[in-house]
């Protein structure tokens, strides 16, 4: 993706990925302009601080619960919404 220089508007970010981790990604991804929403996901909660460096939306911990991964999409839509990037749900 950051290759490609895709534009998206929702992104969920894992801190432990292969290759780079979602912190390093979401640097990368904010270096080159990205206005993305980002979530970060972890199981690594004592890394949630470093979710502030690349201005992340939300941060949820795994094991996921789907009823809040629903409501953390429901909020990123809604913000998105408000300053005019997507239509309605």
């Amino acid at each position: 993706m950051l290759e490609a220089g895709e534009n998206v508007d929702i992104l969920f970010l894992d801190i432990e990925m292969p290759q780079m981790d979602g912190i390093e990604a979401g640097k990368k991804l904010r270096q080159q302009g990205g206005v993305c929403k980002i979530i970060v996901a972890t199981s690594q909660i004592e890394r949630f601080k470093e979710a502030f460096y690349i201005e992340a939306f939300r941060f949820v911990t795994k094991p996921f619960e789907i009823e809040e991964i629903r409501e953390v999409l429901k909020e990123t839509v809604v913000a998105l919404e408000g300053v005019g990037k997507i239509g309605g749900i």
